[in-house]
């Protein structure tokens, strides 16, 4: 069932799980099963973050720990179960107190009832102008406007691009659109530690949401994250928030969006994942079979694709993403536009701030015809 979602959706960084049942007699393990993520060896449980999200929370759920009916091959009392913290696959001995999803199996005859909500792409707020005609936009068209400007929101006589539809509810409310503004200035980063700043984090970094901000790589997101630094760019009528640039994840999402769409030339898929192993953090991957020795600081030169309005690399430009590198306690992701690369920057590096922009359900935005 979690290989058929996330291959259907095209999961950014979903890689396809196996299960492998052992003999105790044959193989020297105890008689159950053992996983396997990419073609990788069998393990008792999977890498960290090797599961993905789903928008309903049916595979894992970063908050939950439930049973699975199949025996582990890691000792006569382990029992293999969803491990939500760390989102992966594990083993434990049968007396852990972990939930219960019980299984139904439907009569043939029986019909099941879907709401209305729940199959439809189109969700509230997902809507735009373009000159007159009014536009709804799905997974499949949405794409095709990333990186229009917006003519109806021009908060601090910035140029605001549409930027991403999040129609699956990865970084909130199902079918919020998010408008990034062109770079407005440079700047160093700063630390900080409120508790707000911390849930927009979270908030824009669902592979990391498990995580407090310790190292200065985290606690410079934050600020990043903390709206009163550009509330400037804030017109309170239109938008729910604003914040001083897109994650990582935001930015892979729109980029793979937009090029697969777009069939451009060259164009290859672009992954992200996080990594606790060194310090706490995010790599990057191209390809579309990756497992974690693919991940790496930053992408080669040139890997990151061009488009027609600048929205993802802009010669010239060097501009901050809201997301901690893996690679030591002070690096930020940035986009390096003189290379077109995703890669890295210390906070006393003055790098360019695109804000993003929330958009409130109620707001439609306009563009040109």
């Amino acid at each position: 069932s979690y290989n058929a979602y996330h291959s259907k959706k095209g999961t950014s960084g979903y890689q396809q799980l196996k299960c492998k049942w052992y003999n105790k007699k044959s193989d020297g393990y105890s008689r159950g099963y053992m996983y396997s993520v990419a073609n990788n060896s069998y393990e008792f449980r999977t890498a960290e973050n090797s599961l993905k999200i789903d928008a309903n929370n049916m595979y894992i759920n970063s908050e939950q720990y439930w049973w699975l009916a199949s025996p582990s091959a890691n000792g006569a009392d382990g029992i293999c179960n969803t491990y939500g913290i760390t989102l992966c696959l594990n083993r434990n001995a049968y007396t852990s107190p972990y939930g219960i999803c019980p299984l139904v199996s439907l009569k043939s005859n029986f019909i099941p009832e879907i709401s209305d909500s729940t199959p439809t792409p189109v969700v509230t707020g997902s809507q735009i102008k373009i000159g007159n005609q009014t536009v709804t936009l799905t997974p499949d068209n949405a794409p095709e406007y990333y990186g229009k400007v917006v003519t109806n929101y021009n908060q601090a006589n910035a140029t605001y691009r549409l930027f991403y539809v999040d129609f699956d509810g990865d970084f909130g409310t199902e079918g919020t659109i998010y408008l990034k503004a062109d770079q407005v200035s440079t700047t160093t980063l700063n630390t900080a530690s409120s508790t707000t700043s911390l849930e927009k984090m979270k908030q824009l970094n669902p592979q990391w949401r498990n995580r407090t901000a310790n190292n200065n790589n985290e606690l410079t997101v934050l600020w990043l994250c903390d709206e009163n630094n550009w509330s400037k760019y804030k017109d309170a009528s239109k938008a729910d928030y604003v914040v001083g640039a897109p994650s990582i994840e935001m930015y892979v999402k729109s980029y793979n969006a937009y090029h697969s769409k777009k069939g451009t030339s060259g164009y290859q898929q672009l992954n992200c994942k996080w990594f606790s192993s060194n310090v706490s953090g995010y790599k990057c991957a191209l390809g579309t079979s990756v497992n974690d020795d693919s991940y790496v600081y930053y992408t080669n030169s040139n890997a990151l694709k061009t488009d027609e309005n600048n929205l993802y690399v802009k010669s010239g430009e060097y501009w901050w993403l809201a997301s901690p590198s893996a690679e030591g306690a002070y690096y930020v992701f940035i986009v390096a536009s003189g290379t077109s690369i995703l890669s890295r920057s210390g906070p006393g590096i003055s790098n360019g701030i695109s804000p993003l922009v929330s958009l409130k359900s109620d707001f439609i935005p306009e563009f040109e015809n």
